[in-house]
């Protein structure tokens, strides 16, 4: 987890998931509190290694996210993940939309 430098609490979590099954790119995913807007750079610098290291180790890494989500989004484009596909969510409410690095 990323914690916040003052208090030592936790911020945000994320990780890759290897598993594939049947998917061209492995999975990752993020989960976030509020706070992460506070520390919103120091975050983007840590999980920059981490994003990295995901991609040298299993190749095209990605995800669906819901087109609401900006804050998700905007973490993945700054780390180089392009816009690949979107899709209608199984609520009708949204889209998901597909982001890959390779």
């Amino acid at each position: 987890p990323f914690l916040a430098p003052a208090t030592g609490k936790p911020i945000a979590m994320f990780g890759a998931i290897p598993e594939r099954q049947a998917l061209l790119y492995t999975p990752v995913w993020l989960l976030a509190s509020d706070e992460i807007k506070t520390y919103w750079v120091k975050f983007l610098r840590h999980s920059l290694l981490w994003i990295a290291d995901f991609a040298s180790r299993f190749g095209a890494i990605g995800n669906y996210v819901d087109s609401r989500n900006s804050l998700h989004i905007a973490w993945l484009e700054w780390h180089g993940f392009s816009h690949c596909h979107t899709v209608p969510a199984a609520t009708g409410e949204t889209t998901l939309k597909l982001y890959i690095k390779e």
